[in-house]
């Protein structure tokens, strides 16, 4: 299993992990490479090792779209006319009409 240092330091960047010197990387690499090794030699196929190998199995841009949640949600800044605060009215005189109309019946 090839480990790459740049793909490692991007998955350390998204857990928070940044400014990371150089020497740090690489001895952060070499104990991940004994730690998978042992791993595999033990066979000791936990959770994380699964998951650990399943992820170096696919691309970079592949585990980045798998882990990003989809984004279904309208964008605040993208409304009907472009004037959020009109359509914030607009909702909340929809909401106030729907209940009149509730309480008339």
């Amino acid at each position: 299993m090839e480990v790459d240092s740049e793909e490692v330091k991007r998955h350390l960047e998204i857990l928070g992990y940044t400014h990371i010197e150089p020497s740090l990387l690489n001895d952060f690499v070499e104990d991940l490479k004994k730690i998978i090794k042992y791993d595999r030699k033990h066979n000791n196929v936990s959770q994380l090792s699964t998951s650990l190998y399943k992820d170096w199995d696919q691309s970079y841009s592949q585990r980045m779209k798998n882990s990003t949640p989809n984004k279904n949600t309208i964008d605040r800044n993208c409304t009907a006319n472009g004037d959020e605060h009109e359509d914030d009215i607009n909702l909340i005189t929809k909401r106030k009409n729907q209940n009149c109309m509730s309480q008339k019946i």
